[in-house]
């Protein structure tokens, strides 16, 4: 700042701040300073400190300024209601103890994994196989996110595609006991099964590498 130019802040900051006969610097506290106390102006922080003025409530909102109640919080509806009645009754768990699957189980999920990675693309149009390949490749480079390959592949799919990849989907997950009784949104999901059954251990761990 230019002392020419502001020469009644110089004169408190002198003391406060680096200062050269033509400039200074304005300190940087990490939080608020108060400049001035209803109309007050600190001419030096002692002035301030040794003033008999009292500040009041009226007098720092200013001329012909008129104060308002308090506003009273808006009571929660019935729906926050019932939402947090229902937080509050969810069961509460410990902290998690990892079990080690047994073998049998995971070469089970894994022989699953690769029936579903062969037979899922062949529910596609030769099109949207194409397009596969160039999103899982887009996502291993990294010139789109995951989210993005699954969002493009569930623009391309048809419905009839949609129908036949959760089709696969529920083959591989119905010996484990996990199958939706119903897809709420069968696009995005067949696109998300389809992305994640269609890259490669091998091409996760690229990606996660380059996100870490």
């Amino acid at each position: 700042m230019s002392v020419a130019d502001n020469p009644k802040l110089a004169s408190i900051l002198a003391n406060v701040t680096s200062r050269t006969a033509s400039t200074y610097t304005m300190p940087n506290p990490g939080f608020g300073l108060i400049v001035a106390v209803a109309g007050l102006y600190p001419i030096s922080p002692q002035s301030l400190a040794t003033s008999v003025r009292h500040s009041t409530a009226q007098a720092s909102l200013g001329l012909g300024a008129q104060p308002r109640p308090p506003r009273l919080s808006k009571p929660p509806s019935s729906q926050t209601l019932a939402e947090r009645q229902l937080i509050n009754s969810a069961l509460r768990v410990g902290r998690a103890s990892p079990v080690p699957m047994r073998r049998e189980l995971t070469e089970r999920i894994r022989a699953a994994n690769e029936d579903a990675r062969g037979t899922a693309p062949g529910r596609l149009s030769p099109d949207n196989r194409v397009r596969l390949q160039a999103a899982v490749a887009s996502a291993v480079d990294g010139r789109i996110t995951i989210h993005g390959a699954i969002m493009e592949m569930a623009q391309r799919l048809s419905g009839g595609e949609a129908a036949g990849l959760l089709e696969v989907h529920d083959a591989k997950n119905r010996p484990f006991g996990s199958v939706a009784n119903a897809h709420a949104n069968p696009q995005l999901e067949a696109a998300y099964f389809l992305i994640e059954n269609a890259i490669t251990p091998d091409q996760a761990n690229t990606i996660a590498s380059r996100e870490q």
